[in-house]
C-alpha cells in the first residue's frame, strides 16, 4: 500500500494472515476512496501468487515430535472432520469446550483448549494440551469422547447455542469499517456466523465417529521431545522433527478406554442467557436534570452508590464498576503478596463461572489493584445480577488446596513467596473481608430499584464492619513539572531474556496528545517499523514504545529521537493535506 495517499486523507491500511489466504485492507475517508484505490490497486491481470514447498506429509495415526525456538511443552491434537457443516460442527465443539477439563486427578494439566479450523477438504478439530503428561491428557480426551458416545447429542445444549446466535445477531454493535469489510472478504457472509437452524442427531452422531485415533495426529511441542539423532528438518522453518507410531497397547487403549474419569461432565446448563431485552428508558419516568451525569443514590459507611440510566443507546445492556476497599490488604510486603496470591486463586475459582457468562455475552473482572478489589461487570442486563451473586459467593472462599505452590514471583517478593502456605493465606483472608467499603457505579438499561437491589446483594454477602474513612482507597497522581525530562532505567529480571524495550511518556494536554498522534502515527510506524526494522512492535499514543530482541534500549531511544527531531520539518510539509 502506498502509505503517504491514505495518510494526507486520513486512512490507513493493514493485513492479516490466515491459514489458506492473506487479507490486505484500507481504510480512507469517503470522497478519497477512488483515489485510494487507483493508487493501491494494480491495473491489469493479475500472477495469482503461491507458495509451495516438498514438505513432509502429515500422517493422521503418527506422533510428530517438533523442536520449539523456545521450551514450551504442548500437545495438538488435529482430528480431520472432513465436514463442511459448520453449525453441526459448533454443536460437536460445544460439547468440548466446557467444565469437563477441570482438572481430573489423575492427570497434572495445565490448559486444555480448543480451537477450530476451515482447511481445505473439510472442517478440522485442534485441541491443544499445555501440560507434562502429555499422552495422560489424550487419554482424558478419549475418555470424555466415549462419555458423549454413550449419551444421545442433547438438543437443549443446541437450543441454547441457537438463543445465544439469535441475541448477538439481534444486539451486534457496529464494527469498525476495516475490520467489517476485511470480515466480509474472508467470509461472504453476514448472518452465517449466527444462524443455528436446524437440530440434526444423526448428524451430529456422524461427526463423533470422526474422532478416532486412527484419524488423529499427535504434534508433540517441547525442547527435550526430539532425542533421537535421526531427524528431519521441515522446508518452511527448518524446525527438526521426527515421526513415530504411536504405541499399539496406547492407540487401543484409547479407541476404548477402560474407564471414564468421575469428573468428565456434559456441560452444565447455562443460567446466565437472558431473555429480558426490554429498554427500561421506554416506560420510566425520570427527570431530565438527573440524566446528564451519575448520582449518588446510596450513601452509607459501608457502601457509595452511584448511578445512570441510559437514555441515549437504548441498548439493554448494562455496565457496572465496583471498588472494594479492604483492610490492610497492601500494608506490608507480605501482605501484598498474599493479596496478589488471593486475586489469581480467585480468578481461578471463578473461571468456570466467568466462561458460562461470557458464552452469553456477560463478561466479568475480579481481581486486586493494589489495596482494592476491582469488580466489573457488564453485559445484557437481564442476568447481571445473577452472576454477581455467584462472585460474591465465591470472594469469600477460603482456598482448600494446594494450588499456591504454582504461582512464584521474581527476587525481593520470592524470598517471603518461598515461606508462605495455604495456611497463611487461609489466616489472611478474613482479616482482610473483617472490614470493607465499596464504592460503585451502574450504568445502562436498569432502573434506580433494580441498582438498589445490586447493593443489597453486596449487604448479603459482606455482614461485616465498614472500613473507617481513613482507609479508604485513594487516587494517586504524581504530576511532573512543566518540561521535565526524567529517565527511568531498570534491568530485565530473567537473565535470559533477550529483548530491549524504550518507552517515551509524552506529557501535554489530550486534545493536543490526540492531534500528534493522528498526525505522526503513520509517519512513525513507517521510518521505524518499515524501513529502519530494528523491532518488530513499535506503537504509538501517549506514549511511543519500540521494543527490539537485538538493538539496545539506548539505540532505540536515539532512533526514537531521530525521528522526532524531524517532526518540525514534517509538520510543516504535511499539515495542510492531514488537517482533520
Amino acid at each position: 500500500m502506498k502509505m503517504s495517499y491514505l495518510s494526507k486523507h486520513g486512512g490507513s491500511s493493514n493485513a492479516y494472515t490466515e491459514a489458506e489466504h492473506t487479507c490486505y485492507h484500507f481504510e480512507v475517508k469517503q470522497d478519497f476512496l477512488k483515489g485510494a484505490l487507483r493508487s493501491n490497486v494494480k491495473k491489469g491481470p493479475q500472477e495469482k501468487l503461491q507458495f509451495k514447498a516438498e514438505g513432509p506429509i502429515w500422517k493422521a495415526g503418527k506422533l510428530y515430535r517438533l523442536e520449539p525456538v523456545r521450551d514450551f511443552p504442548y500437545a495438538l491434537l488435529d482430528m480431520d472432520t472432513s465436514m463442511s457443516s459448520s453449525r453441526i460442527f459448533e454443536e460437536t465443539r460445544r460439547l468440548f469446550s466446557s467444565s469437563p477439563w477441570t482438572r481430573p486427578q489423575s492427570i497434572r494439566a495445565g490448559e486444555v483448549c480448543i480451537f477450530t479450523s476451515k482447511l481445505e477438504g473439510g472442517q478440522h478439530i485442534w485441541l491443544l494440551v499445555v501440560a507434562v503428561d502429555m499422552f495422560d491428557v489424550i487419554g482424558i480426551v478419549y475418555q470424555y469422547i466415549k462419555l458423549l458416545h454413550q449419551v444421545s447429542p442433547q438438543e437443549w445444549i443446541f437450543r441454547e447455542l441457537q438463543d445465544i446466535g439469535n441475541m448477538e445477531f439481534k444486539f451486534s454493535e457496529e464494527l469498525a469499517q476495516d475490520s467489517y469489510a476485511s470480515g466480509l472478504a474472508a467470509k461472504y457472509i453476514i448472518y452465517g456466523g449466527y444462524a443455528y437452524e436446524s437440530w440434526d442427531e444423526e448428524l451430529i452422531k456422524h461427526v463423533l465417529g470422526f474422532f478416532t485415533p486412527d484419524n488423529m495426529r499427535v504434534d508433540l511441542v517441547s525442547k527435550s521431545s526430539i532425542k533421537s539423532e535421526d531427524f528431519q528438518c521441515e522446508p518452511w522453518f527448518g524446525s527438526k522433527y521426527t515421526e513415530e507410531d504411536i504405541s499399539p497397547s496406547l492407540m487401543d487403549l484409547w479407541k476404548d478406554p477402560l474407564e471414564i474419569d468421575v469428573s468428565l461432565h456434559l456441560p452444565s446448563k447455562n443460567e446466565f442467557i437472558p431473555f429480558d431485552f426490554s429498554i427500561r428508558s421506554d416506560n420510566s419516568c425520570h427527570d431530565p436534570a438527573n440524566i446528564s451525569s451519575p448520582r449518588c443514590i446510596i450513601d452509607e459507611p459501608l457502601m457509595k452508590l452511584w448511578y445512570k440510566l441510559d437514555t441515549t443507546f437504548k441498548l439493554p445492556r448494562v455496565n457496572t464498576y465496583f471498588r472494594l476497599s479492604l483492610k490492610g490488604g497492601c500494608a506490608n510486603l507480605r501482605n501484598s503478596i498474599l493479596m496478589e496470591l488471593y486475586g489469581r486463586l480467585l480468578r481461578d475459582e471463578l473461571n468456570e463461572i466467568i466462561y458460562q457468562a461470557l458464552l452469553a455475552n456477560l463478561e466479568a473482572y475480579v481481581g486486586p489493584v493494589g489495596e482494592k478489589l476491582e469488580i466489573k461487570v457488564s453485559g445484557f442486563n437481564d442476568k447481571l445480577p445473577a452472576l454477581l451473586s455467584k462472585i460474591l459467593a465465591t470472594v469469600k472462599i477460603l482456598p482448600t488446596d494446594d494450588r499456591l505452590k504454582t504461582f512464584y514471583d521474581p527476587d525481593d517478593k520470592l524470598h517471603v513467596l518461598d515461606e508462605l502456605s495455604i495456611s497463611d493465606l487461609n489466616s489472611f483472608i478474613p482479616e482482610l473481608w473483617s472490614q470493607v467499603f465499596i464504592e460503585g457505579l451502574c450504568h445502562g438499561n436498569m432502573l434506580e430499584e433494580e441498582a438498589i437491589s445490586l447493593s443489597n446483594i453486596f449487604k448479603m454477602n459482606f455482614s461485616v464492619q465498614p472500613l473507617p474513612t481513613e482507609l479508604w482507597h485513594r487516587e494517586r497522581v504524581l504530576c511532573l513539572p512543566p518540561g521535565a525530562n526524567l529517565v527511568r532505567d531498570a534491568s530485565v529480571k530473567n537473565k535470559s531474556e533477550t529483548n530491549s524495550v524504550t518507552e517515551d511518556v509524552l506529557t501535554t494536554m489530550n486534545g493536543v496528545i490526540d492531534l500528534l498522534i493522528a498526525i505522526i502515527w503513520e509517519p512513525l510506524f513507517n521510518q521505524l517499523r518499515t524501513k529502519e526494522q530494528l523491532g518488530y512492535i513499535v506503537e504509538c499514543g501517549p506514549r511511543i514504545t519500540y521494543r527490539s530482541s537485538e538493538y539496545s534500549p539506548v539505540y532505540l531511544q536515539e532512533r526514537i529521537d531521530n525521528f522526532i527531531n524531524g517532526l518540525e520539518e514534517l509538520l510543516k510539509r504535511n499539515f495542510t493535506e492531514i488537517r482533520l
